[in-house]
């Protein structure tokens, strides 16, 4: 049931996708039908492993978005990255607990607010939850839970944020991940140390940490001891204004796997959930789509 899903969820990310890229970058659509892929890369890490498509597959290129999946071990974190296009994450398995930290958005964590977290995009996530990260915007992502945190995530290369070309450029702010070919750290290790040390106002030996030149984890790694953060309760799935709402302000996660408003069903066939602009207003800024399909088994 789990391969069904991801798989399915390939699919309907492409086919929603596909809708509104025409006016972008010329695509290569050479595929009479769609086709179930498995991914073509993995990459260990010590806290878990990155599981990549080949984004040079013409269903890929078709559609101009790019494939991945995390599984993250027990106490693991994926370090923060960010990445030159907007994407959308789904929580297949497990429970834990993520940042997003949106390009101009103040850093302040509003603990006390009957609005909850409204600045700092911290969030407990779960299976089911569908969340969204706006073009720019850092990530981490530790798993709280007891098995692996698995997340599958579509990346709009074709957006018009992509400014270069079709390629997905990932960017780590720490560790050494070797996430591709020929890359052998993160943002800080091309930087002299001394000159790290003095911008982030730290001593060598923590700047030596950041650069991560000694570092053989990997993108993923094991937090010994509990990672200590301001947790913020699961997340109800409200809806917002859509009208007097930032980019600061908006929700990134939204549970939709609960959801029991099917927008159509078929007894025989199954049901399909939207996931759309009224719900969660973020997506009309990322201009993504989401939907959640479930297939009964032939008999």
């Amino acid at each position: 049931m789990a391969n069904s899903l991801r798989l399915a969820f390939l699919v309907l990310f492409q086919s929603l996708l596909a809708l509104s890229l025409a006016h972008r970058y010329p695509t290569k659509c050479s595929f009479d039908k769609l086709v179930a892929l498995e991914p073509s890369k993995r990459v260990e890490s010590e806290g878990g492993f990155t599981e990549y498509w080949d984004s040079k597959n013409d269903q890929f290129q078709c559609v101009g978005v790019s494939a991945l999946r995390y599984s993250i071990k027990p106490k693991g974190l994926l370090l923060p990255h960010y990445i030159n296009a907007p994407r959308l994450q789904y929580v297949l398995q497990g429970t834990g607990i993520l940042e997003t930290v949106v390009p101009g958005c103040p850093e302040t964590f509003r603990e006390q607010t009957r609005h909850g977290d409204q600045h700092q995009k911290i969030h407990a996530t779960r299976e089911g939850d569908v969340i969204v990260v706006p073009t720019g915007s850092a990530q981490w992502i530790y798993n709280t839970g007891e098995t692996h945190l698995v997340i599958f995530s579509v990346i709009d290369s074709a957006n018009e944020d992509n400014q270069l070309d079709l390629k997905v450029r990932k960017f780590f702010l720490g560790g050494k991940p070797q996430e591709e070919k020929g890359e052998e750290g993160n943002m800080f290790s091309g930087l002299e140390l001394k000159t790290v040390a003095e911008s982030l106002d730290i001593d060598m030996g923590i700047a030596g940490k950041v650069q991560g030149v000694d570092d053989p984890r990997g993108s993923i790694i094991i937090v010994e001891d509990e990672l200590e953060t301001l947790s913020p309760a699961v997340e109800e799935s409200g809806n917002g204004n859509g009208l007097d709402e930032t980019v600061c302000t908006l929700r990134l996660v939204h549970q939709l796997a609960e959801s029991t408003d099917a927008d159509k069903y078929n007894p025989r066939a199954g049901f399909l959930t939207a996931l759309n602009t009224p719900n969660l207003p973020v997506l009309q800024y990322v201009q993504l789509g989401v939907d959640r399909g479930v297939l009964y088994r032939m008999l």
